[in-house]
């Protein structure tokens, strides 16, 4: 997408999809840490990387859903990317990453195909209704302009942008559920927006 963007002279939807999809790997990456996590300080570094990249790809979505769709309200945009990267800082420079009140030593479960992997293991604070909120807000945003889109006429590339935060929204609701009934399972935050990158595979 980097390469599409200077090819077409600082596209700012290919920019910004780029930035999304390497704040997309970064959480990916610090997840691959943070299953073979044996500690909570471990848990937590792991975690780290995790909130910043994921923090990034947070931030930056409604941007994406701007260009993409032509729907670009840049007073709630500019506000909300701030905020979130504020929150973002926050979170990194709290030793419990601001939404935990403990970080506990992770737990091991044994997925179906006896792969053993470490599960991140919490208690969340008030905070976490913060971060929620920022998660719900963006993705409200991007309906708000798939709809915006489909009612422009551009049905084929609203629908691929619902299906994609569907995803997203899925897997987001799915974390919520595993991280406050202390669940011992894996974590699919990262494969919504990962699936949202691959079907929004911008030309």
């Amino acid at each position: 997408q980097l390469y599409v963007a200077i090819r077409m002279r600082g596209s700012a939807l290919h920019i910004i999809f780029f930035l999304v999809s390497m704040g997309v790997l970064g959480s990916v990456i610090g997840n691959l840490y943070l299953v073979n996590a044996d500690t909570a300080a471990e848990a937590a570094s792991a975690t780290r990387i995790r909130v910043i990249f994921g923090g990034i790809s947070i931030a930056l979505a409604p941007w994406f859903a701007s260009f993409y769709t032509g729907f670009r309200p840049l007073k709630f945009l500019v506000a909300f990317s701030v905020l979130v990267l504020a929150f973002v800082a926050a979170r990194v420079i709290d030793p419990n990453l601001l939404v935990y009140s403990a970080i506990l030593d992770p737990v091991h479960i044994i997925l179906p195909w006896n792969e053993r992997l470490a599960s991140f293991n919490a208690h969340t604070n008030r905070w976490m209704y913060v971060y929620n909120a920022f998660s719900i807000a963006g993705l409200v945003y991007i309906y708000l302009s798939a709809v915006y889109q489909y009612r422009r006429g551009e049905r084929g590339r609203a629908l691929a942008l619902l299906a994609a935060v569907t995803f997203v929204v899925a897997a987001i609701v799915h974390d919520m559920v595993v991280i406050m009934n202390g669940m011992r399972w894996i974590l699919l935050g990262d494969s919504g927006w990962l699936t949202m990158v691959l079907l929004l595979d911008v030309r």
